[in-house]
């Protein structure tokens, strides 16, 4: 296996300092930082890792080795074998790419990438108590249905919420005035015709009901 013992240095991603961060021992965080390093001076996977360690450093493989191998491209052109000519007598040749800056380049589009699928990712997850809040309902009303919700196991999604806007909109009701309705009738879930069918205290209504023998039905 090459070494590659003449590199000099490497770029330091911002992604390998959160990662650092978030390991407690000391010795876990230099177990990480020797694994990233002899990666990249000497092309060694890392052996014997614990789990948090070899958890840490798996979710940084990429950026590692996309940085190794741009040195060993950049430096397999420019030093082993293919020494480039000298630009002044040529016109059509380009000039001697400095490895270091190449490598940079590569790193930067690498992090670029890395930015721009996080805020893709942030894009896309759905928030249903900021959507709620957008709409102009009340904090505390807020939590205290999806304290609800949560407890009965209910389903917090896009689908969920339209539902539920569709039915508040059926009622000809304020948002609020509602979500107090669900949170004090402990609904997870809100239908428009529930509204008639409660006393104040939320409790759903009773109907007697004459049945065929003479006798009644509580509904």
């Amino acid at each position: 296996m090459e070494k590659l013992t003449k590199r000099k240095a490497f770029n330091f991603l911002r992604s390998y300092f959160d990662v650092l961060n978030k390991i407690e021992k000391d010795e876990d965080k230099l177990s990480f930082l020797m694994s990233i390093i002899n990666k990249q001076f000497l092309d060694e996977d890392p052996e014997g890792l614990n789990f948090l360690v070899d958890l840490c450093y798996l979710s940084q493989k990429h950026a590692i080795e996309t940085s190794v191998k741009g040195w060993k491209r950049v430096n397999k052109t420019d030093v082993m074998g293919n020494p480039a000519t000298d630009p002044t007598t040529n016109p059509t040749t380009n000039p001697i790419t400095d490895p270091q800056e190449e490598e940079e380049e590569e790193e930067e589009k690498e992090e670029e990438k890395e930015e721009e699928k996080e805020k893709k990712q942030k894009a896309s997850v759905f928030n249903f108590r900021k959507e709620l809040l957008n709409l102009g309902a009340d904090k505390q009303l807020v939590s205290d249905w999806l304290m609800v919700r949560n407890k009965k196991k209910a389903a917090n999604t896009k689908t969920a919420l339209n539902g539920f806007l569709k039915q508040v909109k059926l009622t000809g009701k304020d948002l609020n005035f509602v979500l107090e309705k669900c949170v004090v009738s402990n609904w997870s879930g809100f239908k428009s015709e529930w509204l008639g069918q409660t006393n104040s205290f939320g409790v759903k209504k009773q109907s007697n009901q004459l049945k065929a023998d003479g006798t009644f039905k509580m509904s």
